[in-house]
């Protein structure tokens, strides 16, 4: 069967072409992830339903993992990943809402961003949720969600270096082969995640 767009969307995400059009072996270097730079947190847009994977979250896309912080510290927030949206030209948060928010809430005039290089919206929600998963972040559901939307195998997880022992993509994967029926349940809360 042919692959929907999320999932050859996917596909590229994780198994970038190895040959050119000719089926020549492709001679070209691993593109480098872009360059951290420090960047103005005003000039940041939030809108979390195009990048915010996690299932449960606020207006602004954040989940409250920081609301008891007070104050942003650039050595321990690591780096937020921002997409430039080729029709305005707006840079949009896409993993690190809640750093963003901590920032703002406490007055922080700059955040360190790596802006993702890639042709969407979809992917860039992608690339930031692979890269949630990886650091162990959202629940089981939200990673199984991703999975089922985008039709995720193992292979795939094993071709980004996310390990099935992380306990998220672990359960993730497993509650993601489940009946629509069950994970629908599993979603609304009226099934446990460790029965189902």
């Amino acid at each position: 069967a042919p692959l929907t767009t999320a999932q050859a969307t996917v596909k590229q995400v994780v198994q970038p072409a190895t040959r050119t059009p000719d089926s020549a072996p492709s001679t070209a270097p691993i593109t480098a992830p872009a360059p951290v730079r420090e960047v103005q947190v005003n000039t940041i847009q939030v809108d979390p339903e195009r990048f915010q994977y996690k299932i449960i979250r606020g207006a602004e896309g954040t989940t409250g993992s920081l609301r008891e912080s007070q104050r942003y510290d650039p050595q321990l927030s690591g780096v937020i990943q921002v997409w430039r949206d080729p029709d305005n030209g707006q840079l949009y948060v896409v993993n690190g809402h809640n750093r963003l928010e901590l920032a703002r809430r406490t007055g922080a005039a700059t955040v360190l961003v790596r802006e993702l290089d890639v042709a969407s919206a979809e992917e860039a929600r992608v690339v930031g949720a692979l890269t949630n998963i990886a650091e162990g972040r959202g629940t089981p559901v939200d990673a199984a969600k991703l999975f089922r939307d985008k039709g995720i195998t193992p292979d795939d997880l094993a071709t980004l270096g996310i390990t099935l022992t992380e306990q998220k993509a672990r359960q993730g994967l497993a509650l993601a082969n489940l009946s629509p029926t069950i994970f629908g349940a599993v979603r609304r809360g009226e099934f446990p995640v460790e029965r189902a």
